[in-house]
């Protein structure tokens, strides 16, 4: 059991790699909820305890949860969520996951707004839980065959989920200029991706979309609850934890090919977002075979 602050949580967890993570969780009391740098979160609320549904607050959003809904993150959010309710548990399924590790890019397009949280109703959601529960079965089994099963349950849920969420009103309801900006800063992004070795900056990224900087910079903020440098960096991060973890490279090989143009700046960098040294992150990681 861990304790953090007045919330006490009991979880029993596997994992696939380091690619794909699920865990059960059973929450009593009051605090944050975190959801791990740089992962993609989706949460399926199995129990809400003797007192019923309750309320969370995300990015200053208040979601009234009920059993039966699934709740999902964007790893760009940048406030974590405050579960508020009296001491009696709430029992989650949690399924975390490096989308460029898993997909090798980051599904932008489906979990479109990192300022944005989005909630699937219990009455829309039923049919995503089969899905769910096999990549579950898959982190459980963790045999040779685990890994790519998960992957390709996991495809088929984000698809599902991408279909449903304009139902739940969550896209549909946001202006017209805010998909506008959306869908073009997923090209910016591919952009990013594309060319992460090269000195990117907001005044070349800027130019070659023919927009001012100050256009580019609000719209990362807006969009992505961070600034452009930020994400940069967190781009090329989650780049050197793929080509570790999925391609077994070495890991000052691999923050050179992600654009890093020194040691010290990767180090501060990895620190940064994944709030421990390189080598403390990667120590109990299954690389894979040459």
């Amino acid at each position: 059991m861990k304790k953090n602050g007045g919330r006490h949580i009991m979880e029993s967890s596997q994992k696939l790699s380091d690619s794909i993570r699920y865990s059960e969780q059973y929450i009593s009391g009051l605090g944050s909820y975190h959801s791990p740098h740089e992962m993609l979160t989706i949460v399926y609320i199995a129990d809400t305890g003797s007192d019923g549904d309750f309320d969370w607050l995300i990015n200053e959003k208040k979601y009234h949860i009920s059993a039966g809904d699934f709740v999902l993150f964007n790893h760009s959010d940048s406030r974590l969520p405050l579960v508020r309710r009296s001491l009696t548990d709430i029992r989650i399924h949690v399924i975390r996951f490096f989308p460029v590790a898993v997909f090798g890019f980051d599904p932008l397009e489906i979990f479109w707004g990192g300022a944005r949280t989005h909630r699937i109703p219990a009455n829309m959601g039923a049919g995503l839980l089969p899905t769910f529960n096999r990549i579950a079965d898959e982190c459980r089994r963790d045999d040779s065959f685990s890994l790519e099963a998960a992957k390709s349950a996991l495809r088929l849920l984000l698809i599902d989920m991408a279909r449903i969420l304009p139902e739940c009103g969550e896209i549909s309801a946001v202006d017209r200029t805010a998909q506008s900006h959306a869908a073009l800063l997923a090209h910016i992004v591919n952009h990013l991706r594309e060319h992460i070795a090269e000195p990117l900056t907001i005044k070349s990224v800027a130019a070659a979309y023919g927009i001012s900087e100050s256009s580019l910079s609000r719209m990362f903020k807006q969009l992505l609850s961070m600034s452009f440098p930020d994400y940069l960096r967190r781009l090329r991060i989650q780049r050197v934890v793929y080509l570790v973890t999925a391609k077994g490279q070495g890991v000052l090989d691999s923050a050179l090919e992600a654009g890093f143009g020194s040691v010290s700046g990767f180090y501060k960098s990895f620190r940064a977002v994944i709030g421990t040294s390189p080598s403390e992150h990667f120590k109990s990681i299954r690389f894979p075979e040459k």
